[in-house]
């Protein structure tokens, strides 16, 4: 008698993969972190190039005491639109959130990130 189910060789093998809503959250919540990282860095980086270009708040003592003075929004709204340190503050939060989207997506996807990424595709495209 043939099989009802249709299958013949081989037994179905269990995948080890989460839940899809598991598997939305938490991509939600690294794309989240992801975006916390980038801002944190974007928001240090003005700063510290702002300390930089005013040497009266580079006097302080230490990083979190420049927040202290009335001076650094005067100069942050005065070097909001300087293009050097725009374009320093874009290049290194661009790769810091590069970096940060690689390492979290590995987290997230482990064992199929070079077929989420593109790389490879899945058995039976040809």
């Amino acid at each position: 008698m043939e099989d009802p189910s249709g299958q013949t060789g081989e037994p179905v093998r269990p995948t080890v993969m989460r839940p899809p809503g598991l598997e939305f959250a938490l991509g939600i919540a690294l794309f989240g972190f992801t975006t916390m990282v980038f801002i944190l860095v974007q928001s240090v980086l003005f700063v510290k190039g702002v300390v930089q270009h005013t040497p009266a708040l580079q006097a302080h003592g230490s990083f979190m005491d420049v927040f202290q003075d009335p001076l650094l929004r005067i100069r942050m709204n005065e070097l909001i639109f300087h293009g050097d340190l725009v374009a320093k503050q874009a290049l290194w939060s661009g790769l810091v959130g590069i970096v940060v989207v690689l390492i979290t997506t590995a987290l997230w996807k482990r064992n199929h990130l070079a077929q989420f990424l593109g790389q490879r595709l899945e058995a039976g495209f040809h």
